[in-house]
């Protein structure tokens, strides 16, 4: 009998199939992690609110967008300018959108900045005298949140850098969130 394939020809082209099937698998596999990488990050923003003028208090949002269970937050807003001040910083009632209560600190005033933040407890109430009996809330809050907001006094008219300085996100077990922030160029007319 005549043979068309030898032994070695079949076990070589067996080996081709495999590593070309395996050659497939890995980029299957690595085109779905690049599409998993490049869904929306979670980023924290500033934004204005309302008209920005010199000689009127300025309020600014601080946003996350993209959240995943957020339950927590610190952040520092910080300016270069001399001619900017802080008249107040508080968190804003976002971080309860899940029905966690949430406990506020801050704001601490340094030199051209202010440090404030929120965290959140797995109960309705934080200070509840019945907070052992009550119903846990175990997850923390989902994409866009606004979490609290900042009043500058700016008394010379021109453009201001303000940047979100050492911002951390945090989960409702305290495990750190990643997240990018973005400064911004505020325009005060």
């Amino acid at each position: 009998m005549y043979r068309l394939w030898s032994r070695s020809s079949l076990m070589a082209l067996v080996f081709i199939a495999l590593g070309s099937v395996a050659l497939v698998v890995s980029f299957l596999f690595v085109s779905h992690q690049n599409t998993a990488q490049a869904s929306p990050a979670t980023t924290v923003t500033l934004a204005p609110v309302g008209d920005v003028r010199a000689g009127e208090p300025i309020r600014l949002r601080l946003v996350v967008t993209g959240a995943r269970n957020l339950a927590g937050f610190q952040a520092a807003v910080a300016f270069d300018s001399p001619q900017a001040r802080v008249l107040d910083a508080a968190a804003v009632e976002g971080l309860r959108g899940s029905g966690r209560g949430m406990l506020r600190f801050g704001p601490v005033l340094r030199e051209n900045a202010v440090i404030f933040g929120a965290a959140t407890c797995p109960v309705e109430d934080c200070s509840t005298a019945q907070y052992r009996s009550a119903t846990r809330k175990p997850l923390g809050v989902n994409g866009r949140v606004e979490l609290g907001e900042v009043v500058l006094d700016i008394a010379v008219p021109g453009r201001y850098n303000v940047r979100i300085d050492d911002v951390k996100l945090v989960d409702p077990q305290g495990n750190v969130l990643p997240a990018a922030s973005t400064n911004l160029m505020l325009d005060v007319r």
